[in-house]
């Protein structure tokens, strides 16, 4: 009974031994938190750039001329799940058209869709985002559709590149204001 206890005793402090000796856990890793676009996109932002991507030549600058002060005279208001757009009216930015806003970060690039209603008429930007720091680029093509006036455009495909998109994509540059 002796040689028993003795083998258990020296299991024990050899298993003890173990434990004070091993090595710290490694720590967790930390998985990098996917940031919720639609939270950074709040706010107002300056449109800086629109024109047709892939131009050689850079897209058309939109600035206010000497009337405005120098003033951009379009700005985007990104306001929970509405983008709307405000004009300088000389005086100050007036709301106009309002699209809803919905995004998907699963693809890649990620995919934006904005769309406006008026009465009968739809019409739905289709498109991609990047957000880089304070810009925020948008290529899309433009559908409608009105059962009223009997009128649909062609289905066109999402662009799927910022630098390669069809001769119908629009680009928006967009800077925090």
């Amino acid at each position: 009974m002796n040689v028993r206890m003795m083998t258990a005793a020296g299991m024990l402090f050899g298993l003890a031994t173990l434990v004070v000796a091993a090595p710290a856990p490694l720590a967790k890793v930390e998985r990098k938190r996917d940031t919720d676009d639609r939270a950074v996109m709040q706010g107002t932002w300056k449109l800086v750039e629109q024109g047709r991507p892939g131009m050689n030549a850079r897209l058309a600058v939109i600035r206010g001329g000497r009337g405005f002060g120098g003033d951009y005279t379009t700005k985007i208001k990104i306001d929970g799940d509405k983008f709307q757009y405000l004009y300088y009216n000389g005086q100050g930015y007036v709301p106009s058209t309002t699209y809803d806003l919905k995004l998907d970060r699963r693809t890649t690039p990620r995919a934006i869709d904005l769309s406006y209603v008026s009465g009968d008429l739809t019409v739905t930007l289709k498109g991609i985002y990047k957000i880089e720091a304070n810009k925020l680029t948008l290529v899309y093509v433009q559908t409608y559709e009105s059962k009223v006036r009997n009128i649909k455009s062609t289905d066109q495909e999402r662009p799927t590149s910022f630098d390669s998109a069809s001769g119908n994509a629009m680009q928006m540059v967009l800077e925090r204001d």
